[in-house]
């Protein structure tokens, strides 16, 4: 019984960062599927900023729940849709487009984009 309460405990550990993890993914991939990089020069800045501003959000919790819960390593997505490491390339490259684009509100620019990506990259 013990063993099977310390399988469900772990379990229930894990299973948040792997939502996470693949809803970003899934999020990342959606982006692409609809050209957001390619299209971001022709979007209204406070649009642009706000979806990049929600994603760089979604990057910095994923990264959290990544590196208290490392064993989710192991865990491979069979689904490119959902594997955060087939969606970071174009990840990059939203992050390197956006890089220019001034930030909704402020005189910043989107680096604070490029940063948490950097930083999961790294995890």
């Amino acid at each position: 019984m013990a063993l099977l309460t310390a399988a469900l405990s772990w379990f229930n550990q894990i299973y948040p960062t792997l939502g996470r993890r693949r809803t970003l993914a899934r999020r990342t991939n959606l982006l692409q599927d609809n050209a957001y990089a390619e299209n971001l020069d022709h979007m209204e800045v406070p649009a642009g900023s706000g979806v990049l501003e929600d994603i760089t959000g979604s990057i910095v919790q994923a990264r959290v729940h990544i590196s208290q819960n490392t064993e989710t390593y192991y865990f491979r997505e069979t689904d490119a849709r959902i594997s955060l490491a087939a969606s970071l390339p174009y990840a990059l490259a939203l992050s390197a487009k956006a890089k220019t684009r001034p930030m909704r509100n402020s005189g910043s620019t989107a680096g604070s984009f490029k940063q948490p990506w950097k930083i999961l990259r790294n995890t």
